[in-house]
């Protein structure tokens, strides 16, 4: 279920996250509002941390990706340096896409 997202520490002090797909998802809703996921990471890492988690697995499977902005705060968590999306990014579109969109 890729619309999953479930945050747990096990006995063995291993903690699971399953961020589920990097959109929201939620009926009505813009798909690009950042604030209900950044909540739940923000809280599963508070509850890591709180649980005195030694180790992180984070389970991707079959995650089809989506937004930057969702999967960037992720990450913020635990980089120790700068990162960014990616080194180059262009888009190209044809008159008819822009105007189509």
């Amino acid at each position: 279920d890729i619309t999953e997202r479930r945050a747990a520490v096990m006995e063995s002090g291993l903690a699971y996250l399953r961020p589920g797909i990097f959109m929201n998802l939620d009926d009505g809703a813009d798909p690009y509002d950042t604030r209900g996921f950044h909540a739940f990471i923000d809280d599963s890492f508070a509850q890591f941390r709180n649980a005195g988690a030694r180790a992180l697995l984070i389970d991707l499977r079959d995650n089809p990706g989506g937004h930057n902005a969702f999967s960037d705060h992720l990450i913020a968590w635990f980089a120790t340096r700068p990162f960014r999306f990616c080194s180059r990014f262009a888009m190209r579109a044809s008159t008819q896409a822009v105007e189509a969109n």
